[in-house]
């Protein structure tokens, strides 16, 4: 019950920060569980309007449904691997420039922008690469590819393939909604739980 409370927590400040909420239907029906008799916020899955009514009820802007798998191997690609190289280049880095009297303290806002998840709780992250395994060991793979790819471009100085991959990069980048600040999601909580 704990762990449902926290998912509809998480998804309704996900949602505020502008973010989508996926739901399996296994969290639909965990989150049917918790309706206490005659209540009405939630709904249940039975209930033809329960989509309706809990993307009104908690301020959803985009609620997604998909399944378990699809989750997963989402959640490997757009939140998994990129801590996984956010932690693998400042480790990098740091080894990069041990014993340097320079090196970390040149970061600037780019390193510190594609790091700053490097710095999250490490026993959850831990048990998340271990949980999700097979679904990050494919995206891992996938990413590896990639670099060798721009590594052969750049080997090449093949400029046009250079530009096109920052190009692509760049337009996919700018289809993503901006972030919010997290006084700006509060500040929204708070005026609509008034």
């Amino acid at each position: 019950m704990k762990k449902i409370c926290l998912l509809l927590l998480l998804c309704v400040l996900l949602l505020a920060a502008g973010a989508a909420c996926a739901q399996t239907a296994e969290d639909i029906t965990a989150l049917c569980a918790l309706r206490a008799p005659g209540a009405s916020q939630l709904g249940c899955l039975s209930d033809h309007n329960y989509k309706t009514r809990w993307a009104s009820s908690s301020g959803a802007r985009a609620r997604l449904e998909i399944t378990a798998p699809e989750h997963d191997k989402a959640v490997a690609q757009i939140s998994h691997l990129p801590h996984i190289i956010a932690a693998g280049l400042v480790n990098q880095t740091e080894e990069t420039f041990k014993g340097a009297s320079v090196g970390m303290r040149l970061a600037a806002g780019g390193f510190k922008s594609i790091t700053r998840i490097a710095s999250s709780d490490l026993t959850m992250w831990n048990q998340i690469l271990l949980t999700n395994s097979a679904d990050i060991f494919q995206q891992l793979a996938k990413y590896q590819q990639v670099l060798d790819q721009l590594a052969q471009k750049i080997k090449d100085r093949d400029e046009a393939a250079l530009y096109q991959y920052f190009a692509a990069a760049k337009s996919g980048r700018d289809q993503l909604r901006p972030e919010r600040s997290w006084s700006a999601i509060f500040r929204k909580l708070g005026k609509t739980n008034r």
